[in-house]
């Protein structure tokens, strides 16, 4: 039987300023989850809407990465930062990754900036700048999560958890159908959500870099590879 092929949406990273080579960009660490999951990851190169639609057609389930900022108006709000701080070409795409993948029944695990990108997809907003939130670099712990009962992520962690965290914006608005399964309880900041009656999981933390040492953040990967 083949294993699960696992869409990752990369980034794009320029190796200088003064060199025209273009380089994808994202973890190796989510390919590492996908493979001890028992599936297969691929990643997907910013592409055009079009094309968004092949790849979801030809995986089987999708994870949403981190990464920039989204541009704030595609949720409606005037950007507070320099607009070379956005990447509106993989906003557009990757927001037609989800609109397919959910239109096809596709598993999605969503996270940090993709957790964002499916609450606008659905209509929700964000805030566009939240103080004292990052710790640097995801590497080790920085804060508990208070978890919602009887939801999917309460299958996974619990109230006390110690997650990462890298996000300097945060969900405002829910967007449709969308329910906060999980808090910050310093500030109230939604950590986790979950699109309700569907395979969807996002998180506002970085679990990639914690599968090492915390099998909860593994069996994130794992939930999305069973829910093929």
């Amino acid at each position: 039987m083949p294993k699960p092929l696992i869409g990752i949406s990369a980034n794009e990273k320029s190796i200088s300023n003064d060199i025209p080579i273009v380089h994808l960009s994202s973890s190796r660490n989510f390919a590492d989850g996908v493979r001890k999951a028992g599936g297969l990851p691929v990643y997907l190169p910013v592409s055009s809407e079009v094309e968004a639609e092949d790849y979801i057609n030809a995986i089987d389930a999708l994870i949403l990465t981190g990464g920039q900022d989204i541009d704030p108006r595609f949720y409606g709000q005037t950007p507070l930062s320099n607009e070379t701080a956005y990447f509106p070409d993989r906003d557009r795409f990757e927001l037609a990754l989800l609109s397919n993948a959910l239109k096809m029944n596709k598993p999605v695990l969503a996270v940090c900036r993709g957790m964002q990108l499916v609450n606008v997809l659905l209509g929700g907003d964000l805030y566009q700048d939240i103080p004292n939130h990052s710790q640097g670099l995801p590497l080790g712990t920085y804060h508990h999560i208070e978890v919602k009962e009887s939801s999917q992520i309460a299958t996974l962690f619990q109230t006390g958890s110690s997650v990462n965290s890298v996000h300097h914006q945060a969900i405002r608005k829910l967007g449709r159908g969308l329910i906060a399964t999980a808090h910050d309880p310093r500030d109230g900041i939604i950590e986790a959500i979950e699109l309700v009656g569907y395979p969807l999981l996002g998180v506002q933390w970085h679990p990639e870099f914690l599968i090492e040492e915390s099998p909860n953040n593994q069996a994130l990967f794992d939930y999305l590879v069973k829910k093929v």
